[in-house]
């Protein structure tokens, strides 16, 4: 999640867009809502800047992004399970303060080093390959 001054930033696409992303000296900074619905969620973390474009790399960290953003959204509003009435929580939230204010992320590999130094863990105990 850090800044570096090099590169230019990219204009906006539209209004909508621009109140979700952040101009900063290297790029745009999407956000990610936890407060929100998971599908809306986990299309802004799909959506961040990829590092590595190689065809089946990519692939796999399209899962790895996807696991990861799954298990910060857990710890945020708790284990849920989807029925024909909605979403019914079966564990509680052991981070609720996630959802208290937007997260911004420029690319996907900040996302993954967020959730990982969030959880304490190393990188292989939350099965994310680098």
């Amino acid at each position: 999640m850090t800044t570096s001054p090099k590169g230019n930033a990219q204009p906006a696409v539209d209004r909508k867009n621009a109140e979700r992303q952040q101009r900063t000296p290297s790029g745009l900074r999407r956000e990610i809502d936890l407060a929100e619905p998971y599908e809306k969620g986990l299309a802004a973390a799909l959506s961040l800047r990829r590092i590595n474009r190689h065809g089946k790399a990519d692939k796999r960290l399209k899962k790895e992004v996807t696991k990861a953003f799954r298990s910060l959204y857990e710890a945020a509003n708790g284990r849920q399970i989807w029925t024909v009435i909605g979403p019914i929580t079966i564990g509680p939230a052991v981070a609720p303060w996630l959802k208290e204010a937007p997260l911004f992320f420029e690319t996907d590999k900040d996302l993954l080093e967020f959730i990982e130094n969030f959880n304490g863990a190393p990188a292989g105990d939350l099965g994310i390959r680098r």
